[in-house]
């Protein structure tokens, strides 16, 4: 019920439920999180968030989000976008993985946007990405063999890290 009054923007009835819940799940938290991000209400989602006892990468995403629609000025790190890129990859949140690439290219983090591919299933476009690359570096190679892996491409893993091992 608290995620579909979220969902219509009805924060009021929302909150009231919330506040009645005896017991509080994870899923409650996170759906008042993504009906205040989706309101536009940053900051009351913001306190809610800090409020929580435990947050998951539903948490982070909907935090993320609203910053990033809001256009406030975050600098995430390299070991930020690195936990986005997976949280992106396990939801299967394409649309926001999509700007986290546009962003990642930017600032130069080329071998997280293979990384993104790789572990969002799109293991060619990752190859792609991979070829492209000017200085293929250790974390750059690392990204690709681990993608192999768990694309059931074990033979291209190991001609990769051959090829790594020549470089």
């Amino acid at each position: 019920m608290i995620s579909g009054y979220a969902r219509t923007g009805d924060m009021d009835r929302a909150i009231s439920l919330f506040e009645e819940m005896p017991e509080r799940n994870l899923a409650s938290w996170n759906a008042l999180l993504s009906g205040y991000v989706n309101c536009g209400s940053v900051e009351l989602a913001r306190s809610y968030f800090d409020a929580m006892p435990v947050r998951n990468n539903v948490s982070w995403i909907n935090m993320i989000s609203g910053y990033s629609k809001r256009d406030f000025n975050i600098q995430p790190d390299e070991m930020t976008l690195t936990s986005v890129v997976s949280a992106c990859s396990q939801l299967g949140y394409l649309e926001f993985g999509l700007w986290i690439e546009s962003y990642m290219k930017r600032m130069g983090f080329n071998w997280m946007i293979i990384d993104l591919h790789a572990k969002c299933g799109n293991i060619e476009k990752a190859f792609e990405l991979f070829r492209g690359l000017r200085n293929k570096h250790l974390v750059a190679y690392s990204a690709m063999i681990s993608s192999c892996g768990v694309n059931g491409k074990a033979t291209e893993a190991i001609e990769l890290f051959r090829e790594m091992k020549k470089a």
